[in-house]
């Protein structure tokens, strides 16, 4: 098989990462995506406020004392337990 149909063989094999995020959370707008949407937000907020407070060496009882919370909040945001509201 000369490159060129190889390359348009596995061509037809591809998926768009549209077509795979529609058949698994649903197209965009419907409420499925929407849910999944605001989960992966979640998910990515709570691990950048991670990283940064580990990097910073701050406790979490720290961070919510510096911020007027209480710990079991900025624990729950890491652990992705507060969704986000957007």
């Amino acid at each position: 098989m000369s490159k060129m149909n190889t390359m348009q063989a596995n061509n037809n094999l591809l998926t768009s990462i549209d077509d795979i995020m529609d058949a698994k959370y649903g197209k965009e707008g419907t409420s499925e995506r929407e849910s999944f949407r605001k989960e992966a937000y979640a998910y990515y907020m709570g691990q950048i406020l991670h990283d940064v407070r580990k990097s910073e060496k701050v406790t979490q009882q720290e961070l919510a004392s510096r911020i007027g919370a209480n710990k079991s909040y900025i624990s729950k945001i890491e652990r992705m337990a507060i969704l986000s509201r957007r």
